[in-house]
Parts: structure tokens; sequence; C-alpha cells
């Protein structure tokens, strides 16, 4: 009886332990860097929902759980003095800021998905939240739609986009005059190019729709992907484009705007294995930096190239990294590698 009794005892502290190390571990896939004030803290998402992580120097600490879920992407957006965060669960997006408090959800069809959104601030009118969804089992998107951020998701905005198979949506400030253009990624023909490509066009929103500011054939070759970000300092946002070369070996290629379009500023060293620009931002080793996240073989991780005096130059490579942010502000690297985030100071 006594023997039984101690197997017994041995199996429950197993489990115990099993249970306090698997609740303890976390399998971090995604998450966004928010801000207030001088305080830098995470929104991550792992196989439980959403927490908030607090960040003091180089330690991260997971404060509380906000919302449960299973969701596959976050977003961070500042709306209405507050930060809020993006959750999105195939045909679902939710909204909650850093207190726990659900905004509002928005919920598709069974066999509709979120392809992408972004934030768009405005100092005259309602935050936007603009959307592109898509049949579920498809890559691209078929439509987008424009949500004003009051206390709730407001529906403002419906366009059929089926022509076009938009697969990015993103803000930027093309000509510096302060007030943020709309790209939309396409994958459609153009009258002067007619075959099919990716393409970057540009858009003004006027409150009530988009209105088309460049509609631009094609970059100088055919992309992968493509950001934003102010390069040179200049208050204007220059196109940061992941280029395929006839040998098939990637290349990243600058463009600032002229007035009437995009002309190219600067590329890097062509290198093979380039499988997307990750993000953009400034003050990256003593410039502006690109930060291309790559594939080589069976291994993937980030590569930055610092811009200066016209040129984009390798710096430095961080190997294994599933997704990364950068804090402009603190001129730190957030990054998910395996599982768990962790903050670099370059």
């Amino acid at each position: 009886m006594r023997k039984r009794y101690l197997i017994v005892l041995i199996i429950c502290l197993a489990a115990a332990t099993a249970y306090f190390y698997l609740g303890a571990r976390r399998n971090y896939r995604d998450f966004a860097v928010i801000h207030n004030g001088n305080t830098v803290s995470i929104i991550a998402i792992d196989n439980r929902g959403a927490s908030l992580m607090d960040v003091d120097g180089d330690s991260i600490r997971r404060n509380k759980l906000l919302l449960a879920g299973d969701f596959s992407q976050c977003w961070a957006a500042y709306h209405k003095d507050r930060y809020v965060a993006a959750l999105s669960s195939g045909n679902a997006l939710s909204l909650v800021d850093t207190g726990g408090t659900i905004i509002d959800t928005l919920r598709l069809n069974n066999d509709r998905k979120i392809v992408d959104l972004c934030f768009y601030p405005s100092a005259s009118q309602a935050e936007m939240l603009f959307i592109i969804t898509g049949d579920s089992g498809e890559w691209y998107g078929d439509h987008i739609a424009g949500y004003s951020m009051t206390d709730r998701l407001n529906p403002v905005y419906s366009k059929d986009m089926a022509d076009y198979s938009p697969w990015r949506i993103q803000t930027a400030d093309v000509d510096g005059d302060g007030a943020r253009e709309i790209s939309i990624g396409v994958y459609k023909t153009a009258r002067l190019h007619p075959v099919m490509a990716k393409r970057p066009f540009i858009y003004c929103w006027d409150g009530e729709g988009l209105r088309p500011r460049w509609l631009g054939s094609r970059l100088s070759r055919p992309f992968t992907e493509y950001v934003f970000g102010d390069l040179d300092g200049d208050g204007k946002d220059e196109i940061i484009a992941v280029e395929v070369l006839k040998d098939g070996q990637n290349i990243v290629q600058c463009y600032g705007w002229t007035g009437f379009g995009f002309q190219g500023l600067a590329e890097g060293v062509p290198a093979q294995a380039y499988e997307g620009i990750r993000a953009v931002d400034a003050g990256i080793a003593e410039g502006r930096g690109v930060l291309v996240r790559y594939r080589d073989g069976g291994s993937c991780g980030i590569r930055i190239f610092s811009y200066k005096d016209g040129k984009l130059e390798a710096v430095h490579s961080i190997e294994g990294i599933d997704a990364l942010r950068f804090d402009g502000a603190g001129g730190r690297l957030f990054y998910l590698e395996k599982g768990s985030i962790s903050v670099s100071n370059l």
C-alpha cells in the first residue's frame, strides 16, 4: 500500500512539474512594440492569447494576459490617446487596449480572411482602420474596407478590388507635406506593362474614398516585397523594395518621390536568399537602416543595411530570427527567436 501511495505521489509531482513548466513556458508567435511616454512595452501573442509585457532595459517580463484566444498576428496603434492592439484570428479581428478592455471585434464570414491591415492617423478626423480581405483559400485579397475608429469600428468605406488582387496596405508620407498617403500593393497588369506583376499603387484618403495619387506601371524590376521609410532624413518616405534580378538573385533598391513618380536612389549588393523586407526604421548603424528578412538554405534571419551618402551597405546580421521590431526612440531591436522575445542594443 505504501509503495502504491509513493507511485501516486511521484506521478502527481511529475504532473505538477510538467504543468508548471508548460504553463510558464510560452511559445510566442508575433508581437508589437508600443510606447507610452518614456515607457516601452510589448503586446505578444502565444497559444493562450495576447499578453502585455513590460520592458526594463534588456529585461522583458510578462505583465498580464490581455485577451484569451487563438491569434495569429498582432499590430499596435495609437488611438484616442491610448495604445490599442489589433489581434487577428482567422476571420476575426479584435481591438483591445493595454488594460485588457475590448474596444470592438470585427467578424467576417467563415470563408473569408484578413489579408493585411493598416492604421491611418488623421489630425482632423477620427483615426481609420483599413483592411484587405479575401477568400480563405486564396493568397491575394479582393476587397478593401475602411472603418472609423471612434468608440467602436464604424464601417465608412467599401471597395471591390477583385480586379486588383491586393496583398499589402500601408501608410506613408511620400511628399513630406505631413498628410499620409495609403499604398496598396496589387497584382495585376498595367496599360504600359501588360503582364501580371506586383505594383505599389499610391492613394490619398479624402475622408470619403481613396483617390488615386500614383498608379505607376512598376518599379525598375519585379519585386517581392516593399515598405516605406524616410532613409535620407528629408521628411519624405522612400520606397524600399526587394527586387528580383535576371539571374534570380535579389537586391534591395530604394526609390524617392519626384512629384510625378518614384526615382531610384540607391541599391545594395546583390545577394541570394532575401525573402522580403520585414521593417524599415531610422537610427541603425550611424544612419538610417533597412531590415531585410532573409532565408539561406534551412536558416533564416535579419540582415541590416545602413543608408548613408546614397549607398546601402550591409552592416549586421542576426541568424535564426522569426520576427523583428525596431524601437526608433531607444535604438533597440526586439526579436522573436524560437518562440522567445529578446532585446538587443545596436
